[in-house]
Order: structure tokens, then sequence, then C-alpha cells
């Protein structure tokens, strides 16, 4: 019988000290490797970064890629604290500024407000 190990939450800020600097980054290079990224395979979706803090007017989404079999956009927007209403609003600016299908939100808490809205 296999030995099963339990999952222990951890905080993000362990591993990232910056959002922009660190994490970003991490993710992107996720995605770009070889292999299929932990993101996405829980999205179910092969994904290419187009490009990293690509300006939207005056604010940057953090990573914007595209779907690769059918070119749809995907933003991704990323934050190292629990859900808040700054990084709800700029995901969907981001969206209709870049003409996304897809919004990705990593954070490692949402409040249920913002996973309504999200809905």
């Amino acid at each position: 019988m296999p030995e099963l190990e339990s999952l222990e939450s951890q905080e993000v800020r362990d591993y990232w000290t910056d959002e922009a600097r660190d994490f970003t980054p991490w993710v992107a290079n996720e995605i770009r490797s070889e292999d299929e990224s932990e993101l996405e395979n829980a999205l179910g979706l092969e994904l290419e970064v187009i490009k990293e803090e690509k300006s939207v007017g005056r604010y940057n989404v953090d990573i914007l890629a595209e779907v690769v079999n059918d070119n749809r956009n995907v933003v991704i927007e990323n934050q190292l604290n629990s859900s808040d209403h700054d990084h709800l609003g700029k995901s969907i600016a981001y969206a209709s500024g870049v003409d996304a299908d897809i919004i990705v939100w990593i954070a490692p808490r949402f409040y249920d407000e913002h996973r309504d809205a999200m809905q």
C-alpha cells in the first residue's frame, strides 16, 4: 500500500517576496518550460506567454498569454496577498484592453465576494 503524505499550507511570501520581480517571472517561466506547468494542467490548456508586464493603459497586466491551439488571449493576474477589489478591477480592465477570452487570477486566498464576482 502506498504511503501518502499530507499537504501543508505554506506562506507564499516565504518563497516570493515581490510579486512583479519574483512571482510573475516564476509563473511565466513555468509556462515556458518544456513540461506542462501546474497552471496549464489545472486549466486544461496549453499556454504560450506573449508578454510579461504588458502595458494596458496606465497599468501592466502581469502576464498576457495565448492558448496554443486556438489563439484565445489569456490575462494572468497574480498577487501574493488575499484577493482584493484592486486586482479584481484590474483583471477585468486588462481583459477588456487586450480582448482576452480568459482571466486567470492567482492568489493564496479568495474572499467570497471576489469569487462570486468572477463567476
